[in-house]
């Protein structure tokens, strides 16, 4: 059993780990599991007398570890805010010491996003979700463009592999020319 108080951890803390161990928010089972046990092993080693602020420090890598993992951005935004919450109440507490080396390295190189046509669809700037096109197997996010209005442009719709009308209206531009300013933010499932 673990207490819910436990000396010099404010309730703020707890309730910020205990979010975590109820992240109903995430769709995939074993991530929510991950994310839970993660989160239940750094209240465990809140609630040791003897407390091992390296235990604490592995603990969180493994839980941010975790939380990169999650695919939906928005879902995995949240979970970082919290997360960031977390390690500055920690840090306040002065239960664990300088923290912040640890975690800006944890941020591992992002392996590139791959997209099923049915996943891309998704993504059609409709309904305040971002506007994502393909053109040559590459995914590109153009929420910011203005001339995707309403999830359109010229009859063409967001959310699909568009690269054969790309080329047919941008031949003397160049597909590069025009879509360099916008981020890639993954590639097409062949």
């Amino acid at each position: 059993m673990i207490n819910n108080r436990t000396a010099g951890v404010s309730r703020s803390t707890i309730h910020i780990l205990d979010s975590f161990i109820n992240s109903n928010g995430i769709n995939n089972p074993p991530k929510r599991l991950a994310v839970r046990n993660d989160a239940l092993q750094i209240k465990k080693a809140l609630s040791c007398t003897q407390r091992d602020s390296e235990e604490i420090i592995s603990q969180m890598q493994k839980l941010k570890t975790h939380i990169m993992d999650i695919k939906t951005k928005w879902k995995q935004n949240r979970l970082l805010k919290m997360f960031n919450i977390l390690k500055e109440k920690l840090l306040e507490e002065k239960i664990i010491a300088d923290y912040s080396d640890n975690t800006d390295n944890l941020n591992p190189p992002k392996e590139e996003r791959t997209f099923t046509l049915s996943e891309l669809k998704y993504y059609n700037g409709m309904k305040d979700r971002p506007l994502y096109i393909c053109v040559d197997k590459k995914v590109y996010d153009l929420s910011s463009s203005k001339c995707w209005s309403l999830g359109s442009h010229f009859g063409l719709l967001g959310g699909r592999d568009l690269s054969r009308a790309f080329h047919m209206h941008h031949t003397r531009t160049g597909t590069q020319d025009v879509l360099k300013k916008y981020k890639i933010v993954g590639k097409l499932e062949n």
